[in-house]
């Protein structure tokens, strides 16, 4: 049996023929050949324009190497006489209705080949690697045998329905024989799985493994996740919509990956300067390879250097405190210095997207080489938008959704989707977990009931206090948890890390993006005199993995404030 990716055919696949082939190629072929069904690519020509590729079957063999194969069901009628420039193809589908097909099979399969060798081609992994490919086409359901189909063609590259009992013979033969490099090693074949099809698992850092042990661990993606991989191999622009806790970040990290990988250049933005940093060290994790082809910056920091790099000085020591410095003074700084920045990029993902403002997006589209087709991927949650900006996305497609939520426990979920607005409400398939604390207090008792809380979880229960980060609706300057500060004798700190000997201390808004395995949400009644209470609500208690508590009185969701 050969080996199938993926191991079940799509039921959303239309076409019977290649329903047929699919059983057959898994039933017939033995196990050293692999089969992926439905690939999606996309490439840079040799303009550096992005264009997409897709084939209906890639078959990889270690001594034969790669063959395309385009497939046509139903009758197959063609004419060699030129209308237009074109030669004119039709199929006929089982009810006799005729329909005129844009391209030759045979033209779109050899399309198909040299788009795909140079999608390979660009990648660093496959770098100076011969894969050796070949194309062909398969028509099912029809005697082809006998056709006379003109010096463009080798008899030898159709397969046709007299074919199908031997079709392992016939597989062998569109290939014309073994090609002329090097068996692929079992690397390289992995390598180029990895390229063209995912594998079911993101590489991620956990974040008890970041703090304690600093080492790479695998976790297994949700089948919707993996579904949105998927999807995602064939699209240029999209839109992904999901709740907190859905994996957004991590798959908009895994999509940059992805494209580093297939050799093109990729800005990795976001919103937030906490979660750039994350994002910077895990794309430092990729390698070398990798993480030079990936910029990593949040907006503000994006637009502050490129505009200093290309001559338009921002100065941001000297105006930081001016009204609407960051808002509307940078972005739209940017915008007037675009066509003085010479940094381009062939493809820009961004998470937070709920917290851009349209004319940021403008400016970021004319980052791309090509403004207009090139690859952009924005990832967004609605539900976290805490500004309220007039976020008009350059991207008109609906989004794609995911509404599962991966991160929280069950009842820290429960509790979390009582601010969530939107419909339908996300799910959970987290374990039950430990049920949130509610701890009824005032702003004079709080400081005090927070070192007892402290106090609770690093010395009895043995908490690292890397695992454990305290969110408040103040910024630092206006709240009671001050820098240095001692509780259970570890010191507060508002610093965007921690090295484990002290107790971290952010606003709700400066974690937005990350997560902890034990959150605290203090200052609660100041939440209140937010105007995005609820949505202010709904991040913090979100960014909790295991255990949550909370000093004070949360707002009532359905209130009116």
């Amino acid at each position: 049996m050969a080996v199938m990716i993926p191991n079940k055919i799509d039921p959303g696949t239309e076409s019977g023929a290649e329903h047929l082939l699919y059983t057959l190629f898994e039933r017939d072929l033995p196990q050293d050949f692999t089969v992926l069904h439905s690939v999606r690519f996309v490439f840079r020509d040799n303009k550096r324009r992005v264009r997409d590729g897709e084939i209906d079957f890639l078959i990889i063999h270690p001594e034969l190497g790669l063959l395309i194969l385009e497939v046509k069901g139903g009758k197959v009628f063609f004419s060699g006489a030129y209308q237009g420039g074109k030669e004119t193809w039709f199929s006929e589908d089982r009810n006799g209705d005729q329909h005129k097909l844009n391209r030759s099979p045979v033209v779109q399969a050899h399309d198909a080949m040299y788009d795909l060798r140079r999608a390979v081609g660009n990648s660093p992994a496959m770098v100076g690697i011969d894969c050796g490919y070949a194309r062909a086409v398969a028509f099912p359901d029809v005697i082809t045998a006998g056709t006379e189909w003109g010096i463009d063609v080798f008899p030898n590259q159709i397969i046709g329905s007299q074919d199908l009992g031997e079709i392992e013979q016939a597989v062998r033969r569109a290939y014309g024989g073994p090609f002329a490099g090097k068996p692929l090693t079992k690397q390289t074949r992995t390598s180029l799985l990895a390229l063209l099809k995912p594998n079911g698992a993101i590489e991620q850092l956990g974040l008890m493994n970041e703090i304690k042990t600093n080492e790479m661990r695998i976790k297994q993606l949700s089948e919707q996740q993996y579904a949105m991989i998927s999807f995602l191999q064939g699209q240029r622009r999209a839109v992904i919509d999901g709740c907190a806790g859905s994996g957004k970040t991590m798959l908009a990290l895994e999509k940059a990956r992805s494209l580093a990988e297939q050799g093109f250049d990729v800005l990795l933005t976001c919103y937030n300067k906490g979660l750039s940093g994350w994002l910077r060290r895990n794309v430092a994790m990729f390698g070398p390879e990798i993480s030079d082809r990936i910029v990593v910056s949040h907006f503000h920091e994006l637009a502050v250097t490129l505009c200093n790099e290309a001559g338009c000085l921002i100065d941001v020591a000297a105006r930081k405190g001016e009204k609407g410095f960051w808002d509307e003074v940078v972005p739209t700084h940017f915008f007037n210095s675009i066509e003085s920045i010479t940094r381009r990029f062939d493809a820009i993902v961004a998470d937070e997207g709920q917290d851009f403002d349209g004319g940021w997006w403008v400016a970021l589209q004319q980052l791309l080489h090509d403004p207009e087709e090139g690859i952009f991927y924005i990832f967004r949650d609605e539900q976290q938008d805490l500004y309220g900006r007039d976020n008009v996305l350059p991207i008109s497609s609906a989004g794609y959704p995911l509404n599962v939520n991966h991160r929280s426990s069950r009842d820290i979920h429960n509790l979390t989707i009582d601010f969530y607005d939107g419909e339908p409400k996300p799910k959970s398939n987290g374990a039950a977990g430990r049920a949130p604390e509610l701890i009824d207090t005032t702003d004079a008792e709080m400081v005090g009931k927070l070192g007892g809380v402290i106090q609770r979880l690093t010395v009895t229960e043995g908490i690292d206090a890397e695992s454990i980060v305290i969110l408040t609706p103040r910024g630092q300057s206006s709240s009671l948890l001050k820098e240095g500060h001692r509780l259970a004798n570890l010191p507060l700190s508002w610093a965007e890390s921690s090295d484990g000997s002290s107790i971290r201390v952010s606003s709700i808004y400066g974690f937005k993006g990350l997560e902890s395995d034990v959150v605290i949400l203090a200052e609660v009644d100041h939440l209140r005199n937010r105007s995005q209470w609820k949505e202010l609500t709904y991040v913090a208690l979100s960014r909790a993995r295991h255990h949550l508590i909370v000093l004070g009185s949360l707002p009532l969701a359905a209130a009116t404030i």
